[in-house]
């Protein structure tokens, strides 16, 4: 039977969306892609229309926290297959909102996406320069978090994100933290950690071998692409150096859209950015 396959998520359910049109069994099928974010109840109607409704045979849907579509919408023919949002706080514990994000011509979502509490402190005492980077790494270092306590309770968060769900990721998260770097920045997976992740929904829905291995190979193979990678979150060295990260080196630059910066430069960068 072709599957006509229907994808509701985020950004990240929009990449895999696309890589599992070219998935042996899925190829050949309709696919639609609904956004789970900035989309209207009418934009939504517009895509999900009842021939697609009626028409759909597989229903992939990242569970989010306050939309779940298969609520909202009737799929009568469909398989529903759930799987989680990718987030990790672990890496940076200061994260916070930048107050003064806001969109700009070349930077839609803000020039600096993730902020900092540290960083904020320095800019609400009107800082710069050196005594802006000395008060940044003073305050840091005295604020930094117990990192085990860190773990549990990223542990708990994840364990409530997945109950129930059909595809689930944590373990090959906190298996593989500190041996491959997994995520960009808080809310963007590298591209082989979504590879796992679709390896595993693809597992759920019966067309992909059950070992992991073999699954992420499969999806390597038609996620070609590099996901979110313009865009990536300093991770402080007392983190790097409390959770033991292999892949984490004093030098290791970060790419902010079209550069590639040193930890120092960012949060310098950051703090006198206005």
């Amino acid at each position: 039977m072709v599957e006509n396959v229907v994808v509701f998520g985020n950004c990240q359910a929009e990449t895999l969306a696309t890589a599992f049109q070219s998935v042996p069994g899925l190829a050949g099928g309709n696919h639609t892609y609904v956004r789970s974010f900035k989309m209207s109840d009418d934009a939504i109607a517009g895509i999900l229309t009842d021939e697609v409704r009626d028409g759909c045979t597989l229903l992939f849907e990242q569970a989010m926290t306050t939309v779940h579509i298969s609520g909202k919408y009737d799929f009568p023919n469909a398989r529903r297959i759930t799987f989680p949002s990718m987030d990790f706080n672990l890496l940076w514990p200061f994260r916070t909102l930048d107050k003064r994000t806001r969109p700009e011509p070349d930077f839609p979502y803000g020039r600096y996406v993730y902020g900092d509490r540290i960083i904020n402190e320095a800019v609400a005492k009107g800082l710069g320069g050196d005594d802006a980077w000395d008060y940044y790494r003073a305050r840091s270092a005295e604020r930094m978090p117990d990192m085990a306590r860190l773990a549990e309770i990223e542990h708990q968060r994840w364990r409530a994100v997945e109950a129930g769900l059909d595809a689930k990721i944590s373990d090959i998260l906190f298996a593989g933290m500190t041996r491959t770097r997994m995520f960009w920045n808080y809310n963007h997976p590298t591209r082989e950690t979504l590879c796992q992740l679709g390896g595993r929904i693809l597992q759920a829905a019966g067309f992909a071998p059950e070992d992991d291995a073999e699954a992420t190979a499969l999806m390597a193979c038609v996620l070609t692409w590099q996901f979110g990678a313009n865009y990536q979150e300093p991770v402080h060295p007392l983190v790097a150096k409390r959770l033991a990260l292999d892949w984490w080196s004093p030098d290791l630059l970060y790419r902010h859209y079209e550069e590639e910066l040193a930890f120092e430069t960012w949060i310098r960068r950051q703090i006198e950015w206005q």
